[in-house]
């Protein structure tokens, strides 16, 4: 991780993820969440065990009805509220949101049973994959300290991680600055 990652968010979502070294020992990272002065929303921060290379990506295959995306994938291991990024569908509609870095954002996902799970999407494009489609598992767990926040605070990892990203679940104004420091030995 480049330190410090400064992430930008000032809609309802989530950010791109920021990737952590969790083999570095001992393993320290801070947390900042940060509102201008408009702020005016609900913040959190979440983190993932799994893998963020795309050799951790699995085909699946997907379709879409209206705003919903609906994806099958064998045994997926996830429940409502983990996140995927979705990539090689042949559609940029079915594929996982860009942020302005160019980065993939993880989609929050709503489990139908341990086949099957929905995503939203916009109610245009492709109305299946092109066979070729992957998906990226991401199984999100709660800061402890950072969650339902409306100021600013900051907290830190005592246990290695291997990626965060800060969300905004509630917003009406202004923006929310995430600072994410990695130190190490020196």
């Amino acid at each position: 991780m480049k330190s410090p990652a400064k992430i930008f968010l000032a809609a309802v979502g989530n950010s791109e993820f920021v990737p952590l070294d969790y083999i570095q020992h001992p393993f320290q990272v801070t947390i900042a969440g940060l509102l201008s002065s408009t702020g005016n929303f609900t913040w959190n921060v979440q983190y993932t065990y799994d893998e963020m290379n795309k050799d951790a990506s699995e085909p699946v295959t997907i379709a879409r009805a209206g705003t919903t995306a609906t994806v099958n994938w064998t045994d997926h291991g996830m429940v409502t509220g983990d996140s995927v990024i979705i990539s090689d569908s042949g559609s940029s509609n079915l594929d996982s949101l860009q942020s302005a870095a160019g980065r993939p954002i993880a989609q929050d996902i709503t489990v139908t049973n341990d086949n099957v799970f929905t995503y939203p999407v916009a109610n245009s494009g492709a109305t299946t994959d092109n066979g070729y489609a992957r998906a990226m598992r991401f199984r999100m767990f709660p800061h402890a300290v950072l969650t339902a926040l409306t100021i600013r605070q900051d907290s830190n990892f005592n246990l290695p991680c291997k990626a965060l990203r800060f969300k905004i679940t509630a917003y009406t104004a202004g923006r929310l600055i995430g600072l994410v420091t990695q130190g190490g030995p020196p």
